[in-house]
């Protein structure tokens, strides 16, 4: 029996979660209470275990009150694993194709540096949020923000808000942010700040800070959380770079409607 939960935690069914379909499929079914006591297991990590269970299609519950527990057949159990091993496995190569992509233009983009100026990627939304703050609060004449999702989350409001950029025009330097529509129409309100909402229907992610360094987002993590690991950024002082990304973030910009504090 060992050798068989071994098997089962290969595929994700771990201690007494394998313990408990094995049980199941071998009794033809039983009730949460008889589980527990057959197992020796607590109620309430059986309730916890097999609702984890029913929520995998592992195993199915009836509409019986006290309410029965019966565990799929074996062959159901693992054409379930081998499509999600399947989807998986496709998610994986897309990201890889894409990401190699990437990489492979920004390594181009590298290559024509000249004059010693220089690229670099940043990896991990950490890194990239620390770099954002160095060039915005280095800032003497001009910030350019962008900030832009379809889904109306924002970098800029994770990165510090508008507060944060709009301490560099304390010291002096021209601010513009261009943002996505806030949530429950709730847009920064900061009078030293030039912020221009605008609509995309894709992430776009930036920062110029006195036409001199660049910030851009190539991939963006989906997730929100500030210790998100999958952003991919570059920066760059690149004279040309800068001057491009700079051109296109004016012209995003002229599309933004003035948010009036």
């Amino acid at each position: 029996m060992d050798d068989l939960y071994e098997r089962l935690a290969e595929v994700g069914l771990d201690g007494a979660a394998g313990r408990i379909y094995v049980h199941l499929h071998t009794t033809g079914g039983a009730k949460a209470g008889e589980i527990a006591r057959d197992l020796s297991l607590g109620r309430g990590e059986t309730y916890r275990i097999l609702k984890d269970l029913v929520d995998r299609e592992i195993v199915t519950s009836t509409l019986d009150r006290p309410i029965r527990f019966l565990a799929i057949p074996p062959e159901r159990l693992f054409e379930g694993l081998l499509g999600r091993a399947r989807e998986r496995l496709s998610t994986i190569e897309r990201t890889r194709d894409e990401i190699t992509d990437v990489l492979a233009r920004l390594e181009s983009q590298a290559e024509t540096a000249q004059g010693g100026r220089s690229f670099r990627m940043i990896h991990g939304r950490p890194a990239a949020a620390a770099a954002w703050e160095r060039l915005v609060r280095s800032a003497r004449s001009s910030v350019l923000v962008v900030s832009v999702d379809p889904t109306g989350w924002r970098m800029v409001d994770a990165f510090g808000g508008s507060g944060l950029v709009a301490g560099a025009a304390d010291s002096g330097a021209r601010v513009m942010v261009l943002t996505s529509p806030g949530p429950e129409g709730k847009d920064p309100r900061d009078p030293r700040v030039d912020c221009r909402i605008v609509e995309a229907h894709t992430s776009v992610n930036g920062l110029v800070v006195d036409d001199r360094e660049v910030l851009v987002w190539a991939m963006i993590d989906p997730s929100r959380r500030l210790n998100a690991e999958g952003d991919i950024v570059l920066w760059s002082d690149s004279p040309d770079f800068v001057r491009a990304q700079a051109a296109l973030f004016s012209a995003l910009a002229r599309t933004g409607k003035l948010h009036e504090p």
